[in-house]
């Protein structure tokens, strides 16, 4: 069977220095090129990782050798991208968090459908073998009968340029450390979660949210408290 061929749009340091890699060590993964909007950084990333360079995010589009694309965009500019990869028949893996909002999330899935095109969103985390050891353990019944889960993930305030603080590109901790929380409680707790209650406080110079709670359930009545912010020191954890 032949290998997928990949392009990579956008040269984010995650994808340098974490699933630009993780996609080489696959069989059946060809990196085919990398796009940056500047020819420094599509240059970098091609000599690194052996691919070619392009400049620019529709030049991966018009590539018919290219079947499916990494995309390690800012979640803001997920939707242009999204809906001019999925116009041009291109299987998409894609980094959370997917949408800014149900509607736009909707918007993409929608065509997704449409043009009979795969789209994932990427989360890293689950697939850790920590998680699979706590999930056998919940299987085997050893934690006993689960009422709750809590789950806190935070760090310390960012650099004031740093994109999480840019309202534009989607910018705010919810969308980001609280996408994390959030996703832990569906791995961990049965069934669809269902919102009880919330707070997120913004930052009105920067235009953003810097920390949240929520508080969810599901139809077995097991709650999960999440946390999640830019302005704490250090927290990534979970508790059952």
């Amino acid at each position: 069977m032949r290998p997928l061929r990949i392009g990579v749009m956008g040269c984010a340091s995650f994808a340098w220095r974490s699933m630009i890699p993780a996609l080489m060590e696959c069989d059946g993964v060809d990196l085919v090129a990398v796009a940056s909007r500047t020819h420094d950084k599509a240059q970098k990333f091609s000599q690194h990782f052996n691919c070619e360079p392009l400049v620019g995010y529709e030049a991966l589009l018009s590539r018919e050798d290219i079947e499916a694309i990494y995309m390690p965009l800012p979640t803001g500019l997920h939707e242009e991208w999204v809906i001019k990869s999925l116009e041009a028949r291109k299987h998409l893996l894609v980094e959370k968090s997917f949408a800014k909002n149900f509607s736009s999330a909707k918007k993409m899935i929608d065509l997704a459908r449409a043009r009979k095109c795969l789209v994932i969103e990427n989360f890293l985390f689950p697939h850790h073998s920590q998680h699979s050891w706590v999930t056998e353990k919940i299987k085997r019944a050893e934690l006993g009968q689960i009422h709750l889960f809590r789950s806190t993930f935070g760090f310390p305030p960012l650099k004031k340029d740093n994109f999480r603080y840019d309202p534009h590109l989607g910018g705010g901790a919810l969308l980001d450390a609280g996408a994390y929380v959030v996703k832990a409680a569906q791995i961990f707790l049965e069934g669809d979660l269902v919102l009880l209650g919330a707070t997120l406080h913004y930052d009105d110079k920067l235009g953003v949210d810097i920390y949240g709670d929520a508080m969810f359930t599901n139809s077995n009545g097991q709650v999960a408290q999440v946390s999640f912010g830019f302005d704490f020191y250090y927290q990534c954890q979970y508790e059952i």
